[in-house]
């Protein structure tokens, strides 16, 4: 891997991982979905600290350059991060859909009550 290569991993792990603190800071980022991207940054700069092992990896694997490998690997974590997302989206639509019935019906239950009283 390059020197240029590694310094730019170095720096870009660097900057994301204070952009994600400071989104968690602003409260725009929950802590729980910023851990997934503070261990990317951190992945990075052991890519770029630890090149060798990286090379011996890509070498192993059967990649024909480093950085394929490292693309690879990151195509990766961001579809675990994807299915993950999907996940939580899947779940709160579920919640949203109970709550549009429970106000429904909580809805008719006043009507119903206000038909009753009216009828007396």
């Amino acid at each position: 891997m390059t020197l240029t290569l590694q310094i730019t991993f170095l720096v870009v792990s660097i900057l994301m991982f204070l952009f994600v603190i400071l989104k968690v800071r602003k409260s725009q980022l929950q802590i729980a979905d910023g851990i997934a991207w503070i261990l990317g940054s951190i992945l990075l700069v052991v890519i770029s600290l630890f090149s060798d092992v990286i090379v011996y990896a890509s070498n192993l694997l059967g990649f024909y350059s480093v950085s394929n490998f490292v693309l690879t690997l990151f195509v990766f974590f961001l579809l675990v991060i994807a299915f993950l997302q999907n996940i939580k989206i899947s779940m709160l639509s579920e919640k949203l859909k109970n709550l549009n019935h429970y106000i429904a019906l909580t809805e008719q239950k006043k009507d119903c009550k206000k038909q009753d009283h009216v009828k007396d």
